[in-house]
């Protein structure tokens, strides 16, 4: 029994040894089984820090291979990024050292995070590079603007920055901001709240065993599908695939946009920010960053059915109208957001970039600026973007005039 005891201490401890796999199962990668209590002290529209997120060396994500819609074989991506470097600093950030102050602050979620690869050099260390100024990257995977607000004013402006380059994606930015206030609306204030299913237990040790003992084999997954046929600058043909989420959005016009409460949130968000900005005498600059469905759709074969397939895949709703009538809505109104977007950004003078125009550039000469098996940018897709951002920094006065990229 004692040793036993000695066990289950030891994995209170030092939760390291306990298996990811098992770590995973928890809220936020098992931030609890580090920090006792931290959920019960975060407010839900909060992020409980330091994350657990540790320093990556190893091969490019592969999101939509875990989602089971591109084949496991695929190494297109691979080939391309043999070893992805990216840091984290103490709060789990994707910075590669400490930062008490910070001239330009990056704000996003999981395209921020990427946004801070050391190896290839992704845009943080790039902006920094051509700025000749610091630069603290705030961004948290898997948050929306609710929490990149909270972050904005828990952490970002204690950096004292002179401007915050707010990164906008336009995946799941919108519609995923509206999620703590639905908790909040149903009385769960805390993420121990909201999250008290996924808290680790009391006892490990038994839970850790009876966990090992119930793992059962995985039913046989849906069939991966082909991809949508990208012609490479060279001639060759590389297949690339969508997240179903956004290739739905696309579909959606002008009007379902503006209507949208999730879109209509994040708004009243900006607006905020904006005004807490200019309060502290800091510049902010908003940056729409596209879908990798919404810069390469008109650029890939076209092929309905698989469109069709793709969009409707994870989901249980069916898609009305069929293959052809979803194809030429998503063509047609793939630009929707970004359009309700900038036209919101000119009319409350927020100062705004898209990244679109560069990223679609590159598209139409047969350079991807994402991963081909996931459903991130790369440092090609954020290196077209470095000049753009530049130029936007110039005009706000935040960077040196001499900077500005040819």
């Amino acid at each position: 029994m004692s040793t036993l005891a000695a066990v289950e201490i030891t994995l209170h401890l030092f939760p390291d040894l306990l298996p990811a796999s098992y770590r995973e199962r928890f809220a936020m990668h098992g931030v609890e089984l580090y920090h006792p209590g931290i959920l019960e002290t975060t407010p839900i529209r909060g992020v409980p820090l330091p994350l657990m997120v540790r320093p990556h060396l190893g091969p490019p994500p592969a999101d939509l291979k875990e989602l089971g819609l591109a084949p496991s074989d695929e190494d297109y991506d691979v080939r391309c990024y043999s070893r992805i470097s990216l840091p984290s600093d103490s709060l789990g950030l994707p910075n590669p050292t400490e930062m008490d102050r910070s001239d330009i602050l990056m704000l996003g979620d999981s395209f921020g995070v990427a946004a801070g690869t050391a190896e290839p050099p992704g845009l943080r260390s790039r902006l920094a590079e051509v700025t000749g100024q610091v630069v603290f990257n705030l961004s948290v995977a898997a948050i929306g603007p609710v929490r990149e607000e909270w972050l904005l004013d828990k952490v970002g402006f204690e950096k004292n920055p002179d401007c915050v380059v707010w990164l906008f994606y336009a995946g799941n930015d919108a519609t995923q901001s509206i999620e703590p206030l639905i908790h909040e609306h149903n009385g769960l204030n805390t993420w121990a709240e909201v999250y008290a299913d996924r808290r680790p237990p009391f006892l490990l040790l038994p839970d850790l065993v009876r966990e090992g003992l119930s793992s059962r084999p995985q039913a046989s997954a849906q069939a991966t599908l082909p991809g949508f046929r990208f012609r490479l600058a060279d001639g060759s043909f590389q297949p690339i695939w969508f997240l179903p989420e956004c290739l739905r959005q696309l579909s959606w016009n002008r009007e379902r946009w503006e209507a949208d409460l999730g879109w209509r949130n994040t708004r009243e968000i900006f607006k905020r920010v904006r005004k807490k900005c200019a309060d502290r005498n800091v510049k902010l600059l908003v940056v729409y960053l596209p879908t990798k469905s919404q810069a390469y759709l008109p650029h890939v074969e076209a092929d309905a059915q698989l469109l069709l397939s793709t969009a409707q895949r994870l989901w249980q709703e069916t898609i009305e109208g069929g293959a052809e009538a979803f194809q030429s809505e998503a063509l047609e109104n793939r630009n929707a957001l970004e359009k309700s977007f900038m036209d919101f950004c000119a009319r409350e003078g927020i100062a705004a970039c898209s990244a679109t125009p560069c990223i679609e550039e590159l598209a139409r000469a047969g350079i991807l600026g994402f991963l081909a098996t996931d459903t991130h940018w790369q440092e090609i897709g954020q290196e077209a973007l470095l000049a753009t951002l530049v130029d936007a920094l110039v005009n706000l006065g935040v960077v040196d005039e001499d900077r500005r990229m040819q």
